[in-house]
Parts: structure tokens; sequence; C-alpha cells
């Protein structure tokens, strides 16, 4: 067989379902081989390579399992830079191939010639210069092992297009795979034993423990082990922002998201007041810790630190246990102990923390600022207004931007199985367009949503028409308020300078939409939005709603930095400070 056969068929055998691509000249025999009518995979042609691979990105974040997508020569690889690196930083498994020039005219100055290889070593766990197609079998191998084992992450095969066409007789290469590795964490490792007792210990001793669950646990899918071990030890859970659904936002357990950006006032104040934080799958960088200021140093809290990466255990933290160990096995391990024979926990530590919790969901759903003085929807009566509208399973993928910080704060998801999935390493705008439409092939049963802002819709409405031709039932709820919305906020609210360089002019954003073949919904007034989500919901095919929401400048986001720089207190909750009604049971720090 030839090498771009070959190398289909051993994608096949790691059971990839679907690639993601842009078509190009060099991978025409590529493109060739997926068509062929014994070829299982499906291929989805995007309509821009940086979209392709947060498809590849997204894709991956929903099944564990490596997600692929090839670039073209020339300009693609540049295009695609972006999705690759941010795949790799946030420990998602992604195979990256570039269908490079062929060999005979390396170094002769041929048009669109470039150092893939040397492009992607950076922002990769490796790059692969594929000279033979002889080597693929193992080259295949080799890209998967790395992608999902240890600290998952992205692997570039650069491939010569000659090698496409290259004969390769069967019988002379090996085409097994190594099943273990055909999704992440592949061969987890888990803690040593000697650890496993110092966290029993520590456990045992503290009055007010709290796990600080971050990417890591989702990546690890290590949901179910988190819970269990929760609720055997009867430790409260807060989490980063994209360890969001760690466990169950309903679970009594579940205090909220921490940090600075989308914080939940109760969550962060439950890191001040915890004399043990065992930080897991987190890297403890610099939104977490708001700027490594929060929570402040305090010599009665122990710090344990989880994390299958050792190179970031000790980087923010002193005096802290480190353990190396995927964020499953810790946890299954730990269950594995037996509850603890003798415990020093205050009986009313959770009870406090859910306590604190009604209190801001009971403001949060009163609807308090719902609406500016102009008329105009606050974000989060958006975020909320569809929260009540998911009981199903559905995958939220949400741009960077306006929509974040709203989504983390207010959007409580009652179904389990219901999952926000964010790209939060390097931020890149227009990622939930792609996001929805990787999640359709991800998982069909979720009808996937997609939320983003002005400058997103900009970086990706050509992926309208891929959403439209492959027939996803997507529902993009675009937060329009003409302007790069997070950028605006700092300019206005952390600068205090004007923000009209910033804007954009009004776009028929719906007329937009439905000359692609959405159902276009426009929501103006804060009454247009209720009846526009029920007709989102109620339709079947894919659905843009256009949603007009008050600017930054009359609206500070959910941003704890933000919110103090105003003069206001990050901690309150309708004005009042979480602690104002309990001085009755005053929380007493023991040594």
């Amino acid at each position: 067989m030839d090498g771009a056969t070959l190398i289909v068929r051993m994608l096949e055998a790691y059971g990839v379902e679907v690639v993601f691509g842009v078509p190009g000249e060099t991978s025409i025999p590529l493109y060739r081989a997926l068509a062929d009518d014994d070829c299982s995979i499906a291929h989805v042609m995007a309509r821009d390579e940086r979209t392709s691979g947060f498809m590849a990105d997204a894709y991956a974040r929903v099944t564990h399992r490596p997600g692929v997508v090839e670039f073209p020569s020339g300009a693609g690889p540049l295009y695609g830079l972006a999705a690759v690196a941010e795949a790799n930083e946030s420990a998602v498994p992604m195979i990256a191939i570039t269908s490079d020039n062929s060999l005979a005219v390396e170094g002769r100055g041929f048009i669109a010639e470039l150092d893939c290889q040397r492009l992607f070593q950076p922002v990769t766990k490796a790059s692969i210069m594929l000279k033979s197609a002889r080597k693929i079998p193992e080259t295949i191998r080799n890209a998967f092992r790395i992608a999902t084992t240890g600290r998952a992450g992205a692997v570039h095969i650069a491939i010569p297009d000659n090698i496409y066409s290259e004969q390769v007789q069967p019988g002379d290469v090996s085409m097994h795979v190594d099943t273990a590795c055909k999704a992440a964490p592949a061969n987890p490792c888990g803690p040593a034993g000697d650890k496993l007792v110092q966290v029993r210990d520590a456990l045992a001793r503290a009055r007010r423990p709290l796990v600080v669950a971050g990417g890591g646990v989702n990546r690890s899918d290590a949901r179910a082990a988190l819970t269990e071990f929760a609720e055997l030890y009867e430790v409260p859970v807060v989490t980063s922002m994209t360890g969001q659904q760690s466990i169950s936002d309903t679970h009594e357990l579940s205090i909220g998201i921490i940090g600075d950006n989308g914080f939940h006032p109760h969550a962060n104040r439950a890191l001040e007041e915890s004399d043990l934080l065992i930080y897991v799958g987190c890297r403890m960088g610099s939104v977490v810790t708001i700027g490594w200021s929060f929570p402040a140093p305090d010599p009665e809290r122990q710090i344990v630190h989880v994390d299958v990466d050792p190179e970031v255990l000790g980087r923010n933290t002193r005096d802290a246990l480190n353990i190396v160990s995927d964020a499953g096995e810790f946890f299954r391990q730990l269950v594995a102990l037996g509850r603890l024979k003798t415990a020093n926990a205050d009986p009313s530590w959770s009870a406090l923390l859910n306590r604190w919790r009604r209190q801001f969901w009971d403001h949060a759903n009163s609807g308090a600022g719902s609406s500016g003085t102009s008329g105009t929807l606050n974000p989060s009566a958006v975020i909320q207004s569809l929260g009540r509208r998911i009981s199903e399973p559905q995958l939220v993928f949400v741009d960077p931007g306006t929509p974040t910080p709203y989504t983390c704060r207010y959007l409580c998801l009652s179904d389990d199985a219901s999952r926000v999935i964010m790209n939060r390493s390097y931020g890149g705008l227009g990622y939930a367009i792609p996001g929805v439409i990787a999640g359709w092939y991800a998982d069909r049963a979720n009808r996937p949503i997609g939320l983003f802002g002005d400058g997103s819709l900009g970086m990706s409405a050509g992926d309208l028409e891929t959403v439209v031709r492959l027939g996803i039932p997507a529902i993009l709820l675009h937060f329009n308020n003409s302007t790069f919305g997070w950028i605006d906020a700092h300019t206005t609210v952390v600068r205090g300078l004007q923000a009209e360089p910033l804007q954009f002019d009004r776009s028929d954003c719906v007329g937009m939409a439905a000359s692609y073949g959405f159902l276009g919904v426009g929501v103006h007034r804060p009454e247009d939005l209720e009846p526009a989500l029920d007709k989102a919901f109620a339709h079947d095919g894919p659905v843009f709603v256009d949603v007009h929401v008050r600017t930054c400048a009359e609206e500070i986001p959910p941003v704890y930095t933000w919110i103090k720089r105003s003069g206001l207190d990050p901690l309150a909750v309708g004005g009042s400070r979480l602690d104002a009604d309990i001085a009755a049971q005053p929380l007493k720090r023991t040594a």
C-alpha cells in the first residue's frame, strides 16, 4: 500500500473516528485515502486551519482520545499553530499532521517551503519529521504514546508529500498498536505510598480541609474518583475555571469556582478560612491565585500540591507537600485506604459553606441588576436563563472574552452529564463555533451550545457555513456589545481610559447567520430574552441568537481584581460580606 493509506490504516487501528482539516495541494493523497470506500474515518473540512485545530482540541477534551488535525503546506501550519499550542499547554492530547513539500525540493526555494518540524518544537511534546513510509507505523505509535502518557499534550508529525505515494509492502512493517495509548491518561502513575500516609495524616488533623480541583482532574477523567473521595472523607471541593464539573454543580460538597475570573465569593472565602488546601491537577497560576496573592499566607494552613507534571510542583508554593501523581489515581488510592479512623474536622464546616453558597445563589436568582439603565441586558441574566433550560446532556463551549466570567459565575448545571469547555491557556478567540462542531462528532447525544462575543465571531464566522453544511443542531449565543469586550473592560475598568477605538460598527448578525442557513433570532430588550431562548431550544436545527448586552463600561464583570480596584468588596454578596450573619458561629483557628 502507499504511505497515505498506511497512515489511514494506523489511525483507524488507534480508534480515530474523525480527522479535521483544510485541504491543500500537498495533502491531496491523504484526502484520497480518507475518501476510500474502505476507510471508516470521517473528515471534517473546516474553513480555516486555526478553527480545524480548535476542533481537534475540543474533540479531545470531550472524548479523551487524541484529536487529529491536518494542515497543508505553506501558511496552513502558521494558522494552525495557535490551536496546537493551546492543546499542548492545556494537556489535551492531539496529533497534528503537516503535509509538507516533497523532500526532493527541500532547501531549493520551493514555494511555501517551511521548516515545520522546527516551527512546532516549542509548542508540542514532540515534533517529528517522517522521512520514510516504512517508518509510518512506529511514528504513529510513538505519537500516540507521547500524546497520551504523563502530562498529555500535542505531537506534531511533518510528512513530506512524496511519503504519501511511497509504496510499502504490508508484510515489511508491523502495524500493531499500543492499546493503552488510545486515550489519555495512558498508563497513569499513582502517588508514592509514604505520600498517601502524609496526606491522610494531614486530613486527620485538619479542621477545615478543602480540595481545589483544577483542569487536570477533568483531563484525567477523574470526576467519579473525586466525588467518591469527597464523600468518603467529607471534604468540600472548589474548582478552577477549567476544573468546572469535576464534581457535580448540585452536589452538597461542590462549593464553586475560585480565583480571579468568574469566581464565586463563597468559594474564595472558603480558601481564606481553610487550614488544609489540597490542590489537584491545578498549576496554581496567576488566575487561580489572583496574581499569587490569594489566599494570604497563613502559617497554620498546610498546602498539598498534586500534579502529574513534576515541573510545576514547588513553582508557586513554599513548604508544600508535593506529590507526583495522576489526579484520578491520587483519589482512587486514597479511597482504597478507607475512611479515617479519627478526624478533627469541624462538623459545621460544610454546612457553613453551603449556607454561604445559598446566600449567593438566592441573591443571583433574585434578578438584581439584570438590566441596565439603558434597557440592555446584563450578561449574567443571559447565562442564568440559559442554565434553566439545560435539563438534559449538553456540551457548552465558551470563548474567551465577555461570556467567560459570567458563565463561570452564573451557569449552574443541574444535568450531571453536561459540561462546560473553554480554552484558557492562551485564550485564543474563535473557539466556541469550531467547538460545537467537534462536540457533535464527539458525542451526538449532547446538543452543543456555543457562547462567544463580537471579537470571536469575527475570527470564526466562516465556520457558520460548516455548522449548517454538516447539519449540526447547535445553539449559538452571540454576546453582542460591539466591541472587544474583555479588552474594553481592561481599558475602561483597569486603565481608566476611553474605549472608543475598540468599538465596532453595528452589523446585522441575525441576517448574516440566516444567510448561512441558521434560524436567526435577535434579542434587543430584556423582555425578548426568554421567548428567544424558548424558540431556540424548540427548533431542531442550527440557531443563532444575537443578544445585545451591556458593555463593560456599564457593568464590571465578575473579576476579583477589577471589583476590588473599583473600591467594592469582591467577597460581598448583595453589599453584605458573607460572615455578617454568622457571629454566633465564628470559625476558630486551631494549631
